[in-house]
């Protein structure tokens, strides 16, 4: 969970079932495959691995997003959590003020050694974000192409 900041604002989170985020720390720090009953426990360092694998994921879209657009966009350094994806979705939702109705979701996959790992980055926009993003899509969509 990162907070997206700039000329549009809202928090950003990459969200992976239990065994894919396992499996994505463990070849992270380059352990064997871990059994899906044990993926529910995640060491610190599993932690942090999956935080900057994130912060690199929703960076990039970041980047590409912030180009497409015309934003300058910025996040803030990464937060973790793990539990039922309702009670998480729950907390961020409280974080925005119940304030936000949109979001923008894009599939994500990591591919190392063999394993592909999917997940979602997802992009919950402030409320005032909304009418900028669309007015940018339409000055977007306007440019003379190439």
């Amino acid at each position: 969970l990162l907070k997206m900041l700039g000329d549009v604002e809202g928090l950003t989170m990459m969200v992976l079932p239990p065994p894919g985020a396992a499996n994505l720390a463990g070849l992270l720090r380059q352990r064997e495959k871990v059994a899906v009953k044990e993926a529910a426990v995640l060491e610190e360092m599993d932690r942090s691995a999956l935080k900057e694998a994130g912060n690199i994921a929703t960076g990039s879209a970041l980047t590409a997003f912030s180009k497409l657009m015309g934003f300058r966009l910025l996040q803030s350094v990464p937060d973790d959590a793990t539990d039922m994806s309702g009670s998480v979705m729950d907390g961020i939702i409280a974080e925005m003020g119940r304030a936000s109705d949109r979001i923008l979701a894009v599939r994500v996959g990591f591919g190392i050694d063999g394993e592909n790992i999917d997940g979602a980055l997802l992009f919950i926009f402030d409320p005032a974000a909304s009418r900028k993003i669309i007015d940018a899509v339409g000055r977007t969509m306007a440019r003379p192409k190439r």
